[in-house]
């Protein structure tokens, strides 16, 4: 079983799974002011990229919707499919609702031999003020919702042939468990 390591943070993200939080890229990244003063402008915080074969048909950058249900599974969830998307990055923006009261999870994990490494899962807890980018090719598990139904804002490249979408499912024997264990507090760290 895996336990959430912490609420995602730019310092916990791993190098194929990005997490964007205004208050801290303000802090942390070049901006800029524009719209004549009126707005910051936070640069490059989160990459939105494709690499798609010169051979395959063109790609287009698309905004689609999810709807997430939560799974109600009290405070284990099944892993019961990784995926991951060879030629593109793919981004989550959380829309709607008080954005404390949204909470997500981010899970990853490495690849061994073409197939997601179960040993290597890591799962992080999200709130409604983060978005999370996937690197091309990382696998992660779909977005996973905890209390309410969520809605998110996702884009990606999309050529509409159905090969950027790599699915492992795991055994029934092996499927990994993401241990919630919640506290009250905003630190919510489960180390």
């Amino acid at each position: 079983m895996v336990e959430i390591i912490a609420q995602l943070s730019p310092a916990l993200a791993c190098v194929n799974c990005y997490e964007v939080s205004p208050g801290v890229q303000t802090a942390s990244y070049e901006t800029a002011l524009v719209n004549q003063g009126f707005a910051t402008k936070i640069k490059r915080v989160s990459s939105i990229e494709h690499a798609y074969p010169t051979y395959r048909p063109k790609a287009k950058q698309v905004w689609n919707i999810f709807k997430v249900t939560p799974r109600n599974e009290g405070s284990k969830i099944s892993i019961t499919v990784l995926e991951r998307h060879p030629y593109t990055t793919q981004t989550f923006v959380p829309l709607g609702g008080n954005a404390e009261q949204i909470e997500f999870l981010a899970v990853v994990a490495e690849d061994r031999e073409g197939q997601p490494d179960p040993t290597s899962l890591r799962a992080w807890l999200c709130h409604g003020g983060q978005l999370v980018t996937y690197a091309a090719n990382q696998w992660h598990a779909p977005m996973i919702a905890l209390h309410d139904q969520l809605i998110f804002a996702v884009t990606n490249a999309e050529n509409n042939t159905g090969d950027d979408l790599e699915e492992f499912f795991f055994t029934p024997e092996a499927v990994p468990q993401v241990v919630l264990n919640l506290s009250k507090n905003k630190n919510r760290s489960s180390l």
